[in-house]
C-alpha cells in the first residue's frame, strides 16, 4: 500500500505522520524527549517507520557520542 492510500485508510498511520510533522515545532533541546515519547505511544507496527525517520532525518547518538 502506498503512503497516500495508507494515510487515507489507516488512522494510526495518518496520526503518526501528523505527529512527525509536528516535531518541526519542538525546540531542538526537547527533540530527543519528544521522539522518545512519540515512540512510546506508537502502535508496535509503526515503530519501524519512526526508526527510519530517526535514522534518516534526526540521527542517533553513536558509541562515540556523535
Amino acid at each position: 500500500m502506498g503512503f497516500a492510500s495508507r494515510y487515507k485508510n489507516d488512522a494510526d498511520f495518518s496520526i503518526f505522520i501528523e505527529m512527525v510533522v509536528a516535531l518541526s515545532f519542538v525546540p531542538i533541546e526537547n527533540l530527543d524527549a519528544a521522539i522518545k515519547q512519540l515512540g512510546d505511544d506508537l502502535p508496535e507496527y509503526l515503530q519501524p517507520s519512526l526508526d527510519w525517520f530517526e535514522d534518516n532525518y534526526v540521527g542517533r547518538v553513536n558509541r562515540n557520542g556523535r
